[in-house]
């Protein structure tokens, strides 16, 4: 699996259109690395893009980059971050009607009978104790991924971090082999 998060697709940083032509590329190199490496599929931990209403061309150049990886059969799994998230439907959701993205969801998304993946979008701090996590069984003998876009204590340091990581790890209702997180 190739793990990629935060690309923040249409960032004019520092006001500049070199900047979002920077961030798209640096997303293309990931996902030509996915290809020359043969992955089994790539998982992006949230803020695909860099706000909740992206321009069209940066969502033309989101489909675009990712055209290439669902030529060669490697599937886009994604959940939604902070900076793009939406009250109601996911730009995520929309990419995903041209075939080149699915959202991760409570069910597991299998990689080669071998991996299953959940996803949780981003969840902001009032609506974080209201949070369900409770997931669809995995099958047997799958290694199990859940990913998420939150600032957890471990890795993050307790000063940055938004939750502590064993608040997840108490609340979710399946073994976990591995966060992703954004």
């Amino acid at each position: 699996l190739l793990h990629v998060s935060d690309t923040h697709l249409g960032n004019r940083q520092y006001g500049s259109d070199t900047r979002r032509e920077d961030f798209a590329d640096a997303f293309e190199q990931a996902i030509e690395y996915a290809i020359n490496q043969d992955v089994d599929a790539v998982i992006h931990t949230g803020d695909l893009f860099d706000t909740r209403d992206p321009r069209l061309p940066d969502l033309n150049r989101c489909i675009d980059i990712l055209q290439p990886l669902d030529t060669a059969d490697i599937p886009f799994y994604g959940i939604v971050g902070n900076h793009e998230r939406k009250m109601d439907d996911q730009y995520l959701d929309l990419i995903g009607k041209t075939g080149v993205a699915e959202r991760l969801d409570k069910s597991p998304t299998l990689i080669n009978d071998e991996v299953a993946v959940y996803g949780i979008d981003a969840v902001t701090r009032p609506a974080w104790y209201a949070e369900d996590f409770t997931f669809d069984s995995p099958p047997e003998d799958v290694f199990t991924v859940l990913c998420m876009h939150q600032l957890l204590q471990p890795p993050v340091r307790e000063i940055q971090a938004e939750h502590p990581l064993e608040d997840v790890l108490d609340r979710v209702n399946i073994d976990l082999d591995a966060l992703a997180l954004g």
